[in-house]
Order: structure tokens, then sequence, then C-alpha cells
């Protein structure tokens, strides 16, 4: 595994920093689905869910799974955020 300070001088000199998230992540797995709990510094608390999907499995089938967990943890679709943060 590379050292993490040798990765971020090479991006940063590569790419330069465009901006800083300084976060704790709390990482679950239920099934293929990987459960994301951060505290983001200035922005709050959230919740994410990853379907991750191997060549045998449909996207219906990882779309389901994030429903159900969707209903378990009573969130609406109105509560969902678009793109990062």
């Amino acid at each position: 595994m590379a050292n993490p300070d040798e990765l971020t001088a090479a991006l940063t000199g590569a790419h330069g920093v465009r901006c800083v998230v300084d976060k704790v992540r709390e990482l679950y797995l239920w099934h293929n689905v990987r459960i994301h709990l951060d505290a983001v510094v200035d922005l709050g608390a959230y919740l994410e869910f990853e379907a991750v999907l191997d060549r045998n499995d449909s996207e219906a089938l990882g779309q389901q799974q994030v429903d159900q967990l969707l209903h378990q943890f009573a969130i609406e679709q109105s509560d969902l955020v678009s793109g990062c943060y």
C-alpha cells in the first residue's frame, strides 16, 4: 500500500487542492451494501448507502436493497441530498 503522505504529495503536485473535507466515518456492512455514517466538520451528519455489485448482480438488486434500507431507516425521498458534500 502506498504511503498516504507520498500519495497526497503526488496528487497535489499533479492536480492541486480544491478543498479539504474533514470528517469522521463509521462504516457498516449489510449484505453487499456499505452504510456510511459521516460527521463532517461545518456541514453536519450524513448517512449514505452504497450498494457494491459484482458482475453477477443486477442494478435492480442493488436498488431494491437500498430501498429496503431507506424504508427501515424511515428516510423519505424529500430527505435525500443529491451530489456530494
